[in-house]
């Protein structure tokens, strides 16, 4: 279809994207002047009864669904043996966009809410429906639209089940989108519900909160993303963002739970659950976005990769027209051969040509930034930038400068004959070069780079003040919630405990214990402090464990800084099996959570 090209009684205006089976424009009702955006099956399905059932099935649910957090479509016909949608015009940009433009960072807290209560509230809606449940099966990024006002709405119902109707697969493949779907989705299609929709809006949370998603990259296959769904658990989303708050946590994780049952049950649940988490916490929408979002053009074929990631390709450069344009090309080919020629043989050596700071998580991912907490940082690396492949014996010297002016000392990295990258590593020294035991000085940091005869380039970063998990003690978490069994007493030692995330009635456990590492600023606690865990099961508190420790309870474990504490609770209280959830208080502040589950 071109510009201008009419279906119906629709005028199409602006092309805004292309998917797997459909390409989707903005377009005009011309009876009542009505902008709205129409979903046209491509043209190389046009015969496919499959799919076009699928299609229609798409509006006839979406038809279905009147709700303030839904797009809805409220037209469908078929036009020059073409079918087509009709549904809300929604101006703005999709979650997908948003965390792109946000550069791969964590959203802030109050978005990250409001986004949720809203999606969340578009589930419950569908997913309670009086004729029947509907379940999305695709609830992904990009298919979460952000409209100008800041307000979430979910879209394309595309593979939904409404349960109440015969079960189908196209093929037998399982639907959805590799990142984001739920185990069940993988091992049995045919058999999913709304809590599936919840896992996958725990991974649409966590990426929010993290930048990613919880399993897998660009770079992994399919199957070992489908794998690691279906038996492996997320990194802890600290690891990645130490600014998650603790409630997040366990939030998510409950949502990520490979067995339904030990999910939130119901989307309104979820929601329940962060507004009693963060009832302080102030909403904020997303900043609106001004005018339509310019769309890039679409080539032709799908361009729809079912991973979950929309990628859009670009039309090759048309060729200017007449014979004067094709002079004109083959001038500036022709200068642009010269140049790179001169380039390549005349003499000179690598520059700097920008330079980034980054430090790395336990899976040695780089976070890159300019600003570092100062108790969170650890070794803080560059990332030099050359602009051509490095000789070989290259060296980038690092002048590092401390914002306190106590201590500057020189550090070379060798670079790789024929990159154009050169990594760096620097731990705070003083001025005789000695490493010094403790955090970088708070503020700005300057450094200065050259490479062979070139003029130094210098480069900033901030450390920001301390932020403590538990200020009371100038301590963080140094590590996630973990259980292990055993009798009261004695308490199994560091190294022959056996971490789990399951437990047995009648396995000789008797008693479960939680174990959480600190990390003390100091070196050791600087005064006493009170612990406190709540146990709830299916959220019903059901136990509370309370003790005071003085500072010598605390025992050093590693570097003598990382401290174990831990509480426990008699599995024979109450033989009730299922998910038990435990949140742990110092002081009066609540730090951190976790769960695990009690079988027959």
């Amino acid at each position: 279809m071109e510009k201008g090209s009419r279906v119906g009684r629709y005028e199409l205006l602006d092309k805004l994207g292309e998917g797997g089976m459909a390409e989707v424009w903005k377009g005009r009702n011309v009876g009542i002047d009505l902008i709205v955006a129409v979903k046209l099956l491509l043209e190389r399905f046009a015969k496919d009864a499959d799919l076009e059932r699928r299609f229609l099935n798409e509006g006839r649910i979406q038809a279905r669904l009147r709700h303030p957090n839904i797009v809805s479509a409220f037209d469908a016909d078929s036009a020059d043996g073409r079918s087509y949608l009709v549904m809300d015009y929604v101006e703005g940009q999709t979650l997908e966009a948003r965390l792109a433009a946000h550069g791969g960072k964590p959203l802030p807290a109050g978005e990250v809410l409001a986004i949720s209560y809203d999606v969340l509230a578009a589930l419950e809606y569908a997913h309670t429906l009086p004729e029947g449940p509907i379940v999305h099966r695709d609830v992904k990024p990009s298919n979460i639209l952000i409209d100008k006002a800041g307000r979430a709405r979910l879209t394309d119902f595309g593979i939904a089940l409404a349960l109440n109707e015969q079960r189908k697969t196209r093929f037998g493949v399982a639907p959805g989108s590799v990142f984001y779907m739920s185990p069940e989705q993988i091992t049995s299609p045919r058999a999913v519900d709304g809590r599936s929709d919840i896992y996958s809006f725990g991974c649409v949370l966590y990426e929010m909160l993290t930048g990613r998603p919880p399993f897998g990259s660009d770079s992994d296959t399919d199957f070992t993303i489908r794998e690691a769904h279906v038996s492996k658990r997320p990194e802890p989303m600290r690891q990645s963002n130490v600014q998650v708050p603790f409630a997040f946590e366990w939030i998510v994780l409950r949502a990520l739970q490979k067995d339904p049952a030990r999910r939130f049950s119901t989307a309104a649940e979820m929601a329940q659950a962060l507004k009693k988490e963060f009832p302080d916490v102030q909403e904020t929408p997303p900043a609106p976005v001004p005018g339509p979002v310019p769309v890039p053009p679409v080539p032709p074929g799908p361009i729809y990769d079912d991973r979950g990631r929309d990628q859009v390709k670009p039309h090759p450069v048309p060729t200017p027209n007449g014979g004067g344009g094709m002079k004109w090309i083959l001038g500036a080919v022709g200068i642009a051969a010269l140049v790179l020629i001169a380039w390549l043989v005349w003499p000179q050596s690598a520059r700097i040509q920008s330079v980034r700071f980054y430090t790395t998580n336990e899976l040695g991912m780089k976070n890159y930034d300019t600003h570092f907490v100062q108790n969170h940082a650890g070794p803080i690396h560059f990332e030099a930038t050359l602009t051509r492949p490095a000789a070989a014996n290259a060296v980038v010297k690092a002048v590092w400068h401390a914002a306190d002016g106590q201590g500057s000392y020189s550090m070379d990295a060798s670079a790789d004959s024929g990159s154009t990258t050169v990594d760096g590593e620097a731990d705070w020294k003083d001025t005789g070069g000695n490493v010094v035991s403790g955090p970088w000085p708070v503020g700005t940091q300057t450094v200065e780079f050259t490479i062979g005869d070139q003029s130094p380039v210098d480069e900033t970063f901030d450390v920001d003040p301390p932020v403590y998990d538990v200020p009371s003690l100038n301590a963080d978490v140094a590590g996630p919630v973990r259980f292990f069994g055993g009798p009261l007493s004695p308490i199994p030692d560091f190294g022959s405990r056996d971490y789990a995330d399951t437990f047995t009635l009648n396995d000789n456990t008797h008693f479960v214990y939680w174990e959480l590492p600190l990390r003390f600023a100091a070196g050791k606690a600087p005064a006493d402090f009170k612990i406190d865990s709540v146990w709830y099961h299916n959220d019903n508190q059901c136990h509370q464990y309370t003790e005071n420790w003085t500072q010598g309870d605390v025992v050093p474990i590693q570097n003598g800084i990382s401290y174990y504490i831990h509480g426990y609770y008699p599995v024979g209280e109450d033989p009730a099996t299922g998910p038990y959830r435990v949140e742990i208080s110092i002081d009066g502040q609540k730090i951190a959570s976790g769960m695990y589950t009690i079988t027959e």
